[in-house]
């Protein structure tokens, strides 16, 4: 999902209460419809392994998950994780994602089969059916924080649409797609020439550009302060979160939004050095171990804003003080040894 760092919030929920890890997450779903223990433990280790990323290795961490599926196929975690791996990779593939949504309805849950058909209907410009299932979602969360949650969902899932899904594309002129939806076939070159244009201007009209983006998801995000004030609160209710599956991660990435913005604020009012410390003693502490490769880029984002502008601290002594101080926060630690593992 594309990250939105501007979002202003006027409150802050405590993180203390955070204990539902993915690893709790899976271990109370599948021991429920009877997996045993051995294929449990072997669904956490991959799950961590794979951190919801198929952008690299496609090929070979689906054929873990599938050889894993194949041991138990009551296993709807796994086999919900196939099919998010041929719905919001480059590796798209309807059928699959469906084949292997519908082998594991059985056994998951009402809430998480009708959003994994939004997600797949979505994602392939099904518009029918992904109104169909919305409209469901909607008439039993409406006027909730869940239905909130939803539609910060829906949001980040419309990124992931597919604008050019094939059909005989052998047969059609380069740059060209055939629209599902429309029966059309649309030359695709517009958007590269748009980009072309992009980069075309001058310095000034690329910050006017950047001004009126920033402007605008400004705009948009006063409207959904309440939104957001909603989720949080109603997710720091453990019973909440793991009826929903709404694990320590996720709840940390949306935190993090706000948290930013916090920041901001607080940076835009009071000064640097206030922000900083607002940083260092309310945020970084509460990075999570286990699940920081969940949530290390939004934690790195904003570490790195903060590092940065600390460079405009005029007194060098203070400075120093700051730059230490911001090293030796947990968020870096965690960094540190991620790169590490990362260089091994």
């Amino acid at each position: 999902m594309k990250k939105n760092f501007l979002l202003l919030v006027f409150f802050i929920v405590s993180l203390n209460a955070l204990a539902y890890t993915r690893a709790e997450n899976i271990k109370n779903k599948l021991s429920k419809i009877g997996v045993n223990k051995t294929i449990i433990d072997k669904t956490i280790e991959l799950d961590y392994e794979i951190k919801d990323d198929f952008s690299e290795d496609f090929d070979d961490k689906m054929e873990k998950l599938q050889n894993l599926y194949a041991q138990d196929n009551k296993n709807f975690y796994v086999s919900d994780l196939i099919a998010s791996g041929y719905i919001f990779s480059d590796e798209k593939d309807f059928n699959k994602a469906k084949e292997y949504l519908e082998k594991g309805e059985k056994y998951n849950e009402k809430f998480d089969n009708l959003l994994n058909k939004v997600n797949l209907y979505t994602v392939f410009n099904k518009e029918k059916d992904e109104k169909r299932y919305k409209n469901e979602l909607k008439k039993i969360y409406n006027g909730t924080p869940v239905m909130d949650l939803l539609d910060f969902i829906y949001s980040g899932i419309e990124n992931y649409r597919d604008e050019k899904l094939p059909n005989s594309s052998d047969d059609l002129p380069f740059g060209s797609f055939y629209d599902e939806n429309t029966g059309e076939i649309i030359n695709g070159i517009a958007d590269d020439d748009d980009e072309n244009d992009n980069q075309n201007m001058n310095f000034e009209e690329s910050l006017d550009e950047i001004n009126k983006t920033i402007r605008n998801s400004s705009k948009e995000t006063d409207k959904n302060v309440e939104k957001f004030r909603r989720i949080l609160k109603y997710f720091s209710d453990e019973k909440n979160k793991q009826k929903f599956s709404l694990t320590d991660d996720i709840y940390r990435n949306l935190e993090l939004i706000m948290e930013t913005n916090n920041i901001e604020k607080i940076s835009a009012n009071d000064g640097i050095l206030k922000a900083l410390d607002y940083y260092i003693n309310n945020v970084s502490n509460k990075a999570q171990d286990k699940e920081f490769e969940f949530t290390k880029d939004r934690e790195m984002t904003l570490y790195a804003l903060l590092y940065l502008a600390s460079a405009t601290i005029k007194d060098e002594k203070v400075y120093e003080t700051y730059r230490q101080k911001l090293k030796d926060t947990k968020v870096a630690k965690l960094l540190r040894d991620s790169e590490t593992k990362t260089n091994k």
